[in-house]
């Protein structure tokens, strides 16, 4: 069974792409991913040195969303330990004093927090905590946003590269033709313009071939015309003994004829 070659090349080359591009871009949404989430850090200390400033920070425990939005986008500011925590877990979050300073990550009746404690002015421990879901979603989406281009990319890369092999391969198609319209009569030389360096060892194997191909049929043609010419003068010669059988025979068939009829008038014979 034959392959085809473009066929093949098409194939793994398009695997390849598939499969780099697929390894690219699970490590660009990593990538991505950590840069969001490392940008949602720098947002959470910006905001706690700007309230470390303060001698004071207020409790948000009392704060109601007016929307969904609202609810996930929020973040919650206390002081480590205080109470009037809002029974709804998704709104506001207990931060124990056993917290340290920094950034951690909290789990609290099922949700996920991160966590930015600090000191306000007078050394009192506070905390800027916010959704890790939100955080989430904020990341993944950016990270997908990043992938667009690439796979955008992907299906172009593949049709190029079919494009290109298609037309690596035309002039193979056409010597081909070439070959195939070809007479037996009167062998030319294949072309070489324009096949890649690839294939020009066999275009000059198959020019030789051609080559030692004519050589013979020119001897086999000036045999036959040297035996032709040789066979000519026998032939004619035997031709004319064939007729000067033949009419003699003839002749003798008259006289014996003649000499049946008429013995005197015969003797000419």
């Amino acid at each position: 069974m034959n392959r085809s070659l473009r066929r093949r090349l098409s194939l793994w080359l398009s695997v390849a792409i598939v499969a780099m591009s697929a390894a690219t871009a699970a490590f660009t949404f990593k990538m991505n991913f950590d840069d969001a989430n490392d940008l949602q850090d720098t947002q959470l200390r910006q905001v706690a040195t700007v309230l470390a400033t303060q001698s004071s920070t207020a409790s948000d425990s009392h704060f109601r969303p007016r929307n969904g939005e609202e609810a996930e986008t929020h973040f919650v500011i206390r002081v480590l330990g205080s109470g009037g925590v809002d029974a709804n877990p998704h709104i506001d979050v207990f931060l124990p004093p056993t917290l340290h300073e920094g950034l951690q990550s909290l789990r609290a009746a099922g949700v996920e927090w991160r966590v930015m404690v600090a000191r306000n002015a007078v050394g009192q421990p506070f905390g800027v905590a916010q959704r890790q879901r939100l955080r989430d979603e904020v990341a993944r989406d950016s990270a997908v946003t990043a992938l667009i281009p690439m796979l955008v990319l992907v299906p172009l890369l593949l049709l190029i590269v079919n494009l290109l092999l298609r037309q690596g391969f035309a002039p193979l198609v056409a010597l081909s033709g070439q070959v195939d319209q070809g007479d037996e009569r009167r062998l030319s030389t294949l072309s070489s313009h324009g096949i890649p360096s690839e294939a020009l060892p066999l275009v000059h194997a198959v020019n030789r071939l051609l080559a030692r191909l004519g050589i013979v049929l020119d001897q086999q043609r000036r045999m036959i015309a040297d035996a032709a010419h040789e066979l000519r003068t026998p032939v004619a010669a035997a031709r004319v003994q064939s007729d000067n059988l033949a009419n003699g025979a003839r002749a003798s068939s008259r006289c014996n004829a003649a000499w049946t009829a008429s013995p005197i008038w015969s003797s000419s014979c």
